[in-house]
This record gives structure tokens, sequence and C-alpha cells, in this order.
């Protein structure tokens, strides 16, 4: 995945301003958002779909490499 500093990154005020709209671009383009403040990265906003398919691909790898 490629992130795309003008879609993929936003200042927190910008999300707190548009958080509903933000999360359904996300449910809909699976990309997580980057959220700064104070111009350095501080989360990441991403659906949960997409979030919990990230934690079984990691609780998969880890079953692998015992």
């Amino acid at each position: 995945m490629i992130l795309s500093a003008s879609e993929d990154i936003a200042p927190i005020s910008h999300v707190k301003a548009n958080f509903a709209e933000m999360l359904d671009r996300s449910r809909e383009n699976h990309r997580p958002t980057i959220v700064t403040q104070n111009g350095r990265a501080t989360g990441v906003l991403v659906a949960i779909e997409d979030w919990e398919a990230q934690q079984r691909k990691i609780q998969l790898l880890k079953l692998l490499a015992e």
C-alpha cells in the first residue's frame, strides 16, 4: 500500500472537524489516515474491519514463527 501525502495524512484539527467523512473514506478505500499533531505523526485512523484483518494476520505470523 502506498500512502498519499495529500490524501492519507491529516492534521488532528481536520480529523476532528471531519471525522465521520474521513472514517467513511477509510472504510471505502481500505487505507489508513495518519493523524498529525504539531507537525508530527501521532496516530492512525483505520476502519475496524481493516484493523481486525491486520490483527488476524499478526496472530497467524506469530503462530508460524513458533
